[in-house]
């Protein structure tokens, strides 16, 4: 899905730099959303049956509908002319469509009926398990209907799927648009389905969904995300630019850290201990002025692991307590300041093996001993050390994940923008804590809440990756005199006072932060 500059979702990246004042790259608008359309009958989209979509005990269909019929059904279904396995039937009247199977006695249709709103987005969902004989209906996330009738199979076939009409079938064209259309063998609960209403998967995310077996988001035609079912589109079906379909973004909150004693703490538990492997990995807005911020596993004198930024040429850590793999010293990295960055490590115990990611890029790799990690009941602490002196982080940090496996560079690219929610992460192995700060300290998994200390907090942050105000120096939603005066006032010499103007993070105001001010001036986009 996508949504207007300035409400940019975690999903969409744009990077700023500058050489002699110009900039290289502005802030990217999201990108247009494409839908299927269906103007006229006999379009529609067809898709060969396959191993994969044959139902077996259970099934989930879903999709985003705009439905524009003014009488009669449409046809979404697998299915033949005078049978089918499945199917959805869109129908003009109140109670009038169908979720149909055929096979077992449970269809959602007739008495059971539900009715699907015209001319407005729409997101259906219906589930069946044979197991318990039941099948249900969501519409916009809610549970509508649910029918329990026999435990008989689905009929095997090997009909087509169909989205738009069934030829050789009278009265079964659909008019409107389909969007993010998804096909799955496993009956998908009713937070699952919340969960990724509004998630567009991509195919680099589709295996992280277990089940999903077709997955067409129409940004590449009739294509399959999952690279096994493409489809083709008949008659006068067309890919058709939609950018407003879905409701406005939600807002994307994350952890911000401003004064000395803010931080987030997590209690050791089992879970979180440590073992033959691991990887940790977060978005972090780097504001250090100096020194360095903490976010590890430890003590005020010890530590079992470290993820550290640190103020300086390759003055970042990523410790280890037990092991003589620490990527520091002469191993350190640098991470840039006033810019949202995605960091990660990663530790294998058989080979003695750590890395850094910065951006999905592997940055620094070190091998030393096969030394087990140090065992410790330390909790997890984001933003200091008590105890330990100059640990303050100051800055933003989101998506932080613990995982106990070395996850691979595919892998830290894969779902470095996908937000892990409550729910999912049962999809991800080896993923012991997630926070989104989209519900406070709370861990995703369920297992690792933590709590926020001193003046820590959550906040919203739209503007998630790298600002739409570049100038926006004083941080309070337009650029003006007063972002103006910190230019001027720092001139020449490296960051000072209340406001930090190095924009282009390059040590000493200059002629590029001046450009950055004027290049942006005004209101922030909203």
């Amino acid at each position: 899905m996508f949504f207007a500059i300035g409400r940019l979702p975690k999903s969409t990246l744009c990077a700023l730099s500058f050489v002699a004042g110009t900039a290289l790259a502005t802030p990217a608008v999201a990108a247009d959303n494409h839908v299927l359309t269906l103007s006229a009958v006999g379009d529609y989209m067809t898709v060969p049956h396959s191993a994969s979509l044959a139902a077996g005990s259970e099934l989930t269909v879903e999709y985003w509908l705009l439905f524009r019929n003014t009488s009669g059904s449409g046809r979404i279904a697998k299915s033949a002319p005078s049978d089918g396995q499945w199917g959805f039937g869109p129908t003009v009247g109140q109670n009038a469509s169908g979720f149909v199977l055929n096979g077992p006695a449970v269809d959602v249709f007739d008495v059971n009926g539900f009715t699907i709103e015209r001319e407005r987005w729409v997101h259906v969902a219906a589930t069946w398990k044979q197991s318990t004989g039941t099948a249900k209906v969501y519409i916009d996330g809610q549970l509508i209907r649910t029918v329990v009738g026999s435990t008989a199979p689905i009929q095997v076939t090997n009909y087509p799927v169909l989205i738009g009409m069934q030829p050789g079938f009278g009265n079964t064209q659909l008019f409107g648009s389909v969007d993010n259309f998804r096909i799955w063998n496993v009956e998908r609960s009713a937070q699952q389905i919340e969960t990724s209403r509004f998630k567009q998967i991509t195919p680099a995310e589709t295996s992280a969904y277990a089940g999903l077996v077709a997955n067409y988001t129409f940004e590449n035609g009739a294509a399959d995300s999952t690279g096994v079912n493409n489809g083709t589109l008949m008659g006068g079906a067309a890919i058709t630019v939609d950018n407003n379909w879905l409701p406005p973004a939600p807002t994307n909150k994350v952890l911000k850290l401003s004064a000395v004693g803010d931080y987030m703490t997590v209690a050791h538990s089992a879970s979180l201990a440590a073992s033959s492997e691991l990887t940790i990995e977060y978005w972090l807005n780097f504001r250090n002025k100096s020194s360095f911020g903490r976010i590890g596993k430890a003590a005020p004198s010890d530590g079992q692991w470290g993820l550290a930024p640190r103020v300086g040429e390759n003055l970042s850590t990523f410790d280890l307590g037990g092991p003589a793999v620490d990527v520091n010293g002469a191993n350190g990295f640098t991470i840039p300041r006033n810019e949202w960055v995605h960091v990660a490590g990663t530790w294998k115990q058989s080979t003695g093996t750590a890395k850094v990611y910065l951006n999905g890029e592997l940055i620094r790799t070190v091998v030393g001993s096969t030394a087990p990690m140090q065992a410790t009941t330390y909790p997890v602490l984001v933003g200091q050390q008590p105890g330990f002196a100059n640990s303050q982080l100051f800055g933003s940090v989101d998506n932080f994940r613990i995982w106990t496996v070395e996850r691979t560079a595919q892998q830290i690219e894969a779902t470095r923008y996908v937000q892990i929610n409550s729910g999912e992460t049962s999809a991800y192995p080896g993923l012991v804590a997630s926070y989104t700060f989209e519900n406070g300290a709370t861990d995703a998994t369920g297992l690792n809440n933590g709590v926020l200390m001193g003046g820590a907090t959550t906040v919203e942050d739209d503007t998630y990756f790298p600002a739409v105000c570049i100038g926006d120096i004083a941080e309070d939603g337009q650029v003006d005199a007063i972002d103006l005066a910190a230019v001027i006032s720092q001139w020449g010499q490296a960051p000072t006072g209340v406001f930090d103007a190095d924009v282009d993070n390059d040590g000493i105001i200059g002629p590029s932060d001046l450009s950055a001010v004027l290049s942006s001036w005004g209101p922030c986009l909203p």
